[in-house]
């Protein structure tokens, strides 16, 4: 009983980018994906990718965002600092990141 709610119950969201770099340059894209993970801190087995909502807080201007159900792809235009803040359907507060662009 206690290994099935640590094995197939969410625990921990992750916000994967792809490539993950401190900083990116203008014309980048990045591949951002949400990976929940279990209480054992990997993915939850036979788990379909899951859907969450990207919102844009800060630098609206130096992105180009396409949205996609289970993945989204953020295109660069501008030099700035982009803040980002992620929801998903089983997390209780909003992951945040912070995208430099030179």
């Amino acid at each position: 009983m206690f290994l099935k709610m640590y094995l197939f119950n969410v625990y921990e969201s992750k916000i994967i980018f792809n490539p993950s770099k401190d900083s990116y340059k203008i014309n980048d894209e990045v591949t951002i994906e949400l990976l929940e993970l279990n209480g054992f801190g990997s993915r939850i087995p036979f788990a379909s990718k899951a859907n969450f909502e990207l919102n844009v807080l800060e630098g609206k201007e130096f992105i180009k965002l396409s949205d996609l159900r289970e993945t989204k792809i953020i295109a660069f235009k501008k030099e700035g600092i982009v803040k980002l803040s992620f929801i998903t359907k089983n997390s209780l507060m909003p992951i945040y990141k912070e995208i430099k662009i030179n």
